[in-house]
């Protein structure tokens, strides 16, 4: 084998000029090309006066450059470097060494914030190619693919939406599944996991490597989420504003099957109703014509945490005059909140919104809240089961109508999705996001399916440890075989690129996976596992 070389060039910022061409007499090299958030770095330690008389390398500076070439011959220390990358930290020991690290290229994505901005049914390679073009970045690597992407991002970091763009679930056959990271020249590399499958390295524990880390991972396992959005800021009486429903379309406890009439009768009707085709008709022929119904909760609702939903309304419309109640069972009869003095419509057969606010701070206080929820018993915001409905009318053709009865204003979500399959393999591991960012039960369910097709299943990594070899590239599919791990012809994928060289040994250690399913690379060492 013939004697590792390798050429590093130190590249002033400013005027881009080479401050130094290093050839001979590295104590240490260590570079690495990651996909995804593993941003890759590189480490120099040279000697502060190897063959001259005065101290060198004290005057590199953070912003400067790094090229790092490695090889076997003269010719493979030329064209693209094999690692590039900017100067963090420059510093010394004991006067004796130079010790410079940093990052590669891709560190502008972390380093860079796109202000508010939203992509509705954008194509997903026009998103990546806006990236580039904000970081002035080539785009020739930007794979085409012309799935619809809704994103919003909100002042945050490239990497950030480089990371919703590339794990986009549009449905169970569009998916957007994408490597990124920013080459040696300055493209954006976002393309489909394997990106060389010919040309490319068969590996054979025992006779093209003797050492290796490898671990079969199902620490992150997540087969049962539950994923929850933002809460839509709260507005009193706007009815155009609303966040989160319940039930979702605001609109199925408007039917008069799923009311119980008390006192008269509560039907379905047809007449002009206020949301969807129908609304609820409650009325009562007999004297005193008044009317007392009620709805059974399908579960029990809360006001508070994350299943809370912070408001009630509806649209109320009466053919005569008169005021009524609204009463929340919490759980029953004997315990309940009350709305009292409710004027269901301003004029006669006008339909008029109505929006309550719930939860302990809006309870009747004589000074501070006169018309807030007035407690019978000793009700809970907890254990709303009911919603009760009373007025008086004033004759047997009177009626009072309820439309759009709803609980409002909780956070968008989507739950439960989990899969059997993983949960008889590896028992039940539930997870629950909260992400402020997601601004639909929709979007909630991209999030949620995208998850659990990258965490139902165990994630296999593997580092051989390699003589130098060039040939190892950042998304090559290669074959492996491991006798001892039972790998045989499997194929596995490369996420990182790391090459060590001693001052003398030239090593190559590839980060392997084997699925193209999953950005997550599962952490082999303690550093790994604090690091991310």
């Amino acid at each position: 084998m013939p004697k590792p070389l390798y050429k590093i060039e130190i590249l002033d910022k400013a005027v881009s000029t080479t401050r130094y061409t290093i050839t001979d007499g590295a104590l240490s090299i260590k570079t690495r090309m990651g996909f995804n958030n593993d941003s890759g770095f590189f480490e120099l330690v040279l000697p502060k006066k190897f063959g001259h008389s005065t101290y060198k390398y004290n005057d590199i500076v953070v912003g400067d450059r790094v090229k790092v070439w490695y090889g076997y011959s003269t010719s493979d220390l030329t064209g693209d470097p094999d690692f590039m990358g900017k100067v963090l930290q420059s510093g010394g020991r004991s006067g004796q060494y130079a010790i410079i690290k940093g990052k590669s290229n891709s560190e502008i994505l972390s380093r860079r914030i796109k202000s508010r901005t939203v992509w509705s049914d954008t194509h997903a390679d026009d998103i990546a190619t806006t990236v580039a073009s904000d970081l002035s970045l080539g785009t020739s690597l930007i794979a085409t693919d012309t799935t619809y992407v809704d994103i919003t991002e909100d002042t945050e970091t490239y990497a950030d939406i480089l990371h919703k763009l590339s794990d986009h679930w549009y449905d169970a056959g569009n998916q957007v599944k994408k490597d990124y990271y920013v080459t040696v020249n300055n493209d954006l590399y976002w393309q489909s996991r394997p990106y060389r499958t010919s040309g490319v390295e068969t590996l054979t524990y025992g006779e093209d490597y003797t050492g290796y880390s490898f671990v079969k991972d199902g620490t992150n396992i997540k087969n049962a989420l539950a994923v929850y959005g933002a809460l839509t800021p709260f507005n009193s009486q706007d009815e155009n504003v609303y966040g989160r429903k319940y039930p979702a379309d605001g609109d199925d406890w408007t039917y008069g099957a799923v009311w119980t009439g008390v006192s008269g009768t509560a039907t379905t009707n047809d007449t002009s109703p206020k949301v969807g085709s129908t609304c609820t008709r409650l009325e009562n022929s007999s004297s005193p014509y008044n009317v007392y119904a009620y709805v059974t909760l399908p579960v029990i609702v809360h006001v508070e945490g994350i299943n809370g939903y912070s408001v009630l309304e509806f649209y109320g419309r009466r053919h005569d005059t008169g005021e009524g109640y609204i009463r929340l069972f919490a759980p029953n009869g004997s315990h309940y909140f009350e709305m009292n003095h409710v004027s269901f419509s301003d004029s006669n057969d006008v339909w008029k919104f109505h929006r309550y606010s719930l939860g302990k701070n809006n309870e009747y206080d004589a000074d501070s809240n006169p018309e807030g929820w007035t407690s019978f018993g000793e009700p809970s915001w907890e254990e709303l089961s009911y919603i009760n409905v009373e007025c008086d009318t004033t004759s047997g053709g009177s009626y009072v109508d309820i439309d759009g009865l709803c609980f409002n204003f909780g956070r968008w979500r989507y739950a439960p999705l989990s899969d059997a399959t993983s949960i008889s393999s590896y028992d039940e591991c539930d997870h629950v996001i909260v992400d402020d960012n997601l601004k639909s039960d929709a979007d909630c369910e991209k999030r949620a399916q995208t998850i659990l097709f990258q965490t139902k299943d165990p994630v296999n990594r593997l580092d051989p440890i390699l003589l130098g070899n060039k040939n190892i590239v950042l998304g090559d599919r290669l074959t492996i075989t491991i006798a001892p791990e039972n790998i045989s012809e499997q194929y596995y994928y490369v996420t990182a690129v790391e090459h060590n060289f001693d001052g003398t040994n030239w090593r190559t250690i590839p980060t392997l996976v084997n699925t193209v399913n999953t950005r997550r690379v599962p952490t082999i060492t303690d550093n790994e596992a604090i690091s991310t």
